[in-house]
C-alpha cells in the first residue's frame, strides 16, 4: 500500500458520518434491484443521512466507452451531476465501479485539457451551473463506505456467516483506473476480506484475485471471445478453492460473473453454480432483510439459495 492510500483509509476512518451522503444510483444496479434497497436499509440502521435526487442522469460511462459521446460530452453530463449532488453534500457515494472510474475520470479531464475545461465550463453556465471540483464534491465507492461503517453493521446484523467461505470481486475500474483515490492496495486488496472475518466468514483467497471480471466493458462486445476466456480463467480460480459465495463491490462485476455462469455452461460444458452477491446484498441478508421480497434474489442468474441456507441466526439476547 503507497502512502497516499494509507493517507486515504485514514482519511475514511476519520469520516463525519453525522453529515449527509449523496447517494448516486447507477444504471445497472437496476438489474439487482435489491442492491440499492439494501444499501439504503444499511444506512437508515446505522444512522447515515442519505440524500437523494431524481434529477440525477446516467454517469455518462457506457456513453464514453461505447464511443456514443465525446470526453468532453460525458464530462459535460458528469458535471451536471456534481452540481446536483453538491446541493445536498460534499460526499457522493457509488455502488458502481463504473460510475466511481467515470466520474474521477471526468475529473482528470478537467485537470488535463484546458480547452475541454473552457468548453464544459460554457456548456454548464448555459443551464445556470459551474464546473465542480474534486475538493467540493468528493467521490466515494460504497465498498470503501461500508467498511468504515463495519462496525456499526456489526451490532446489527441479525444472522451470522457461519464460516462460509467467501471469495471477492474488486474490479477493475476500482483498482486500477484511480489507484490514487482508494484505500488498498490495488496488488493485494483486503479491506472487503475484513469485513468478512467481522461478520463471521472465511475469505478465500485466489490466484486470479486481480484479474478482470471479463467485462472489460467495450471488450465483452469487441471481443467477445477473449473476454468470455478471462472470465471463465477467473471462475475456474475461484472454484479450485471450494468457495460458497463470490461476493463483489461492483454491480458491473456481478452482473458480468453472475450471467458468465450460463455462457460457461453453453461454451465449455462446465458448470460452476457458486453465487455471486454485490457486499450490500449479503449484508442485506446478514440484517434480516427478505431474500425475495425486499433483496429481489430471484434477479441472479445463479441461484443464491445454497447460499442462504448456510447463514445462521443469531441467538437471540
Amino acid at each position: 500500500m503507497s502512502s497516499i492510500q494509507k493517507n486515504n483509509l485514514e482519511k475514511l476512518e476519520k469520516l463525519d458520518l453525522n453529515q449527509p451522503f449523496f447517494n448516486f444510483r447507477g444504471c445497472t444496479e437496476a438489474v439487482y434491484p435489491g442492491t440499492q434497497y439494501a444499501f439504503r436499509k444499511i444506512c437508515a440502521l446505522t444512522g447515515i443521512k442519505l440524500v437523494e435526487s431524481n434529477d440525477q442522469t446516467c454517469c455518462s460511462g457506457h456513453f464514453l466507452l461505447f464511443n456514443l459521446t465525446t470526453s468532453m460530452g460525458a464530462t459535460a453530463i458528469e458535471q451536471r451531476n456534481l452540481n446536483i449532488a453538491k446541493r445536498y453534500s460534499n460526499w457522493m457515494i457509488t455502488l458502481c465501479n463504473g460510475c466511481f472510474s467515470s466520474f474521477m475520470l471526468g475529473y482528470d479531464f478537467l485537470q488535463r485539457d484546458p480547452e475541454l475545461r473552457e468548453k464544459v465550463k460554457a456548456a454548464m453556465q448555459t443551464i445556470g451551473m459551474e464546473l465542480v471540483s474534486s475538493k467540493e464534491v468528493y467521490i466515494l465507492q460504497a465498498g470503501e463506505f461500508m467498511y468504515r461503517l463495519r462496525h456499526f453493521i456489526k451490532n446489527v446484523i441479525k444472522r451470522d456467516l457461519n464460516r462460509s467461505r467467501i471469495a471477492v470481486q474488486y474490479g477493475c475500474h476500482y483498482l486500477n483506473a484511480h489507484p490514487d483515490n482508494i484505500i488498498s492496495d490495488p496488488e493485494n486488496p483486503h479491506f472487503v476480506e475484513e469485513m468478512i472475518q467481522i461478520l463471521g466468514g472465511v475469505p478465500v483467497e485466489y490466484q486470479e484475485k486481480t484479474l478482470c471480471c471479463g467485462s472489460g466493458v467495450t471488450q465483452r462486445k469487441v471481443h467477445p471471445n477473449a473476454s468470455l476466456m478471462i472470465g471463465y480463467e477467473k471462475m475456474k480460480s475461484i472454484r479450485a478453492n471450494n468457495p460458497d459465495l463470490i461476493v463483489t463491490i461492483c454491480t458491473y462485476c456481478e452482473m458480468e460473473m453472475d450471467n458468465n455462469q450460463l455462457e460457461f455452461a453453453i461454451e465449455y460444458s462446465d458448470d460452476f453454480h457458486i453465487p455471486v452477491l454485490h457486499l450490500a446484498e449479503l449484508i442485506g441478508l446478514l440484517i434480516g432483510l427478505d431474500p425475495e421480497k425486499e433483496l429481489h434474489m430471484s434477479s441472479h442468474k445463479t441461484s443464491v439459495q445454497s447460499f442462504i441456507d448456510k447463514l445462521k441466526p443469531l441467538p437471540k439476547e
